[in-house]
């Protein structure tokens, strides 16, 4: 069953999976109403997941300021975006 949340989610996972591909970095960004953690959530919800600390290259991506900089602006701008 849908939340009232739902539509915004999916919205959410859309931007941010779009702001990982214009800077050149897959992610993956979901929304489901079959977890728990996000049919119930009382604000838009989504599942976000970027990197691996189990792959040499993207360890040394996230471990770097840089890195987590880049990461840390495509959420905010997916956030942004999702909001207009």
């Amino acid at each position: 069953p849908e939340n009232e949340f739902s539509e915004r989610s999916l919205v959410l996972a859309n931007h941010l999976v779009d702001e990982f591909e214009n800077i050149g970095k897959e992610s993956k960004s979901g929304y489901s109403d079959g977890y728990k953690v996000l049919r119930d959530a009382a604000c838009p919800a989504v599942i976000f997941n970027y990197g691996f600390f189990s792959d040499p290259e993207e360890e040394q991506y996230l471990s770097s300021e840089s890195g987590r900089q880049q990461v840390a602006n495509g959420i905010a701008e997916a956030v942004k975006s999702s909001l207009l």
